[in-house]
Formats: structure tokens, sequence, C-alpha cells
């Protein structure tokens, strides 16, 4: 999936800087996510395979803001509906 959205974004706009927020409960363990993103599992990894791309990982609640109003676009949930 992510290949695809930088694949558009890069179209529209190909110099524009692409950050990509991770979330989960502060005590699950983001490790497996890291290495995985990083490259150091079995499965591809965009990191390194696209320029200007930015991760980072944060602790925040599903029911709590991590970003500031109006700064998404856009937005994906793999398994918010599990809350719902």
């Amino acid at each position: 999936m992510w290949w695809r959205v930088f694949a558009h974004i890069r179209s529209s706009a190909p110099e524009r800087p692409i950050e990509i927020i991770y979330t989960d409960l502060p005590r699950n363990d983001f490790s497996q996510l890291f290495r995985t993103i990083h490259n150091q599992t079995d499965q591809a990894s965009y990191d390194g395979e696209i320029a200007d791309v930015y991760l980072l990982a944060s602790g925040t609640s599903f029911h709590q803001s991590s970003v500031p109003p109006e700064s998404v676009d856009p937005g994906f949930s793999a398994t918010a509906s599990d809350y719902l």
C-alpha cells in the first residue's frame, strides 16, 4: 500500500518530504515495527528506497491526538475499527 501512496505523492509533488508517524499504546513493543521498517526482516521496506521519507513513532493512545490539527494528509488506520 505505501509504495502506491508514495508513487502518487511523487507524481504530483516530486520534491515534497513525506512524514510517516506510527502510533500505538505506550505499553506495546515497537521493536518489530522498527526492525521491519529498517530492513532487518525478510519483508521489503520503503526505508532507503524512497527519498525524503521521515519515520517517527508515537506512544499515544488512539483516543488522543498525536499530531497538531491540520497536519495530516492523508491518515490511515489498520486496526481502529476494532475499538469502535
